[in-house]
């Protein structure tokens, strides 16, 4: 039987989480973009659903000259539009706010890895940094 010491089992372990972390960073720094992209342009085409419902529901009052209840009730998807992509668009927009920020104070793990120890990551990014990263 081999007996193992403490720290060599806990040096094993750490070393299989940085290799799983460097791996994931590897990947956030190739499709980062398009995620961020793909949140924001979600977040866009949500609110643009949402603020066409409303148009419709307003053509419908217009039309029948009813109250909301009964453009509701002649509309039901526009209905559940509105409610479905409200609660999408609180959702995606946080999301992408959230995202902005850690682009913005280089938070990304494909600015981090640009930093030398001298720098703080937690300073704004600049123009010329952002051209390099994208």
């Amino acid at each position: 039987m081999l007996c193992v010491g403490y720290r060599s089992v806990i040096n094993f372990i750490l070393n299989v989480c940085v290799a799983n972390y460097a791996l994931n960073s590897l990947f956030l720094q190739r499709n980062y973009r398009f995620f961020f992209m793909f949140v924001s342009s979600t977040t866009l085409l949500c609110i643009y659903v949402f603020a066409f419902c409303w148009v419709n529901l307003k053509r419908i009052m217009d039309m029948h000259e009813c109250k909301i209840g009964r453009a509701l009730l002649k509309s039901p998807i526009s209905g559940l539009l509105i409610l479905y992509t409200f609660i999408a668009v609180w959702f995606l927009g946080v999301l992408t706010q959230f995202h902005l920020y850690l682009i913005s104070t280089n938070q990304v793990s494909l600015f981090l890895s640009n930093w030398s120890n001298s720098q703080s990551a937690l300073h704004f990014m600049s123009i010329d940094q952002a051209k390099l990263a994208y």
